[in-house]
């Protein structure tokens, strides 16, 4: 049997647990996921797996039938574990830009240790596993982004004349692309990204918080 091995806040962890969605041993899709965000999918095989957990092949394969299934089992898990953290997020925020800059902040910390291959060799070589990507998990950012724009304008610190639904296919499209692209690092496309977003739309009052936030907040 294998020991699972928890990855970060063990609270946080207990609040998802109950709607994981699997029931494969948590251990086996943490360090799956490690490896393949540090060193590509493509690089990663089940026999890596397997030593890295210190198991042998034989056993990972009583966890999981193929390396499909357990790449969709590490988004399916990233997918739910992203979804609960934004939402404890929105819920302990000051104000809409408080909101974007420590959801920001949780992203870029994913993002440091991701390769910039990762996404392209998922989408490439696994077409049907980044549709839970493109559907689940988009629709939960346009869902996020329209949120933060209503509470923005309601708070006085966005641009009232603001057509939402643009400007979340604006915030949609460009994530696509820092995903998609294999050329920069994510973690700098996504820095610049949100840098950018952000003085987009907000208000003369809205950017004082926003330039308060840059010089005071150490942003990853």
């Amino acid at each position: 049997m294998l020991r699972v091995h928890i990855f970060g806040n063990s609270k946080f962890l207990q609040s998802f647990q109950s709607f994981y969605p699997f029931e494969m041993n948590k251990a086996v899709i943490d360090k799956s996921r490690e490896m393949f965000l540090q060193l590509g999918i493509r690089n990663i095989s089940m026999s890596d797996i397997a030593l890295s957990l210190g198991i042998s092949k034989k056993t990972l394969y009583q966890e999981v039938d193929s390396k499909e299934s357990l790449l969709q089992a590490v988004v399916e898990d990233y997918i739910l574990q992203e979804r609960t953290m934004i939402q404890q997020i929105i819920g302990h925020s000051e104000n809409a830009i408080d909101e974007i800059f420590k959801i920001s902040q949780y992203l870029l910390q994913f993002l440091k240790n991701v390769k910039p291959s990762t996404s392209y060799e998922l989408r490439k070589y696994y077409p049907d596993v980044a549709k839970l990507l493109d559907v689940d998990h988009i629709s939960f950012i346009k869902e996020t982004m329209s949120g933060n724009l209503r509470r923005g304008i309601q708070q006085g610190l966005y641009k009232s004349d603001m057509d939402e639904i643009l400007i979340c296919e604006f915030y949609i499209n460009n994530a696509r692309f820092i995903s998609q692209q294999k050329e920069f690092k994510p973690i700098d496309v996504y820095r610049a990204f949100i840098n950018y977003h952000m003085r987009g739309i907000v208000n003369t009052e809205g950017l004082k918080i926003y330039n308060s936030y840059i010089k005071n907040i150490e942003y990853a």
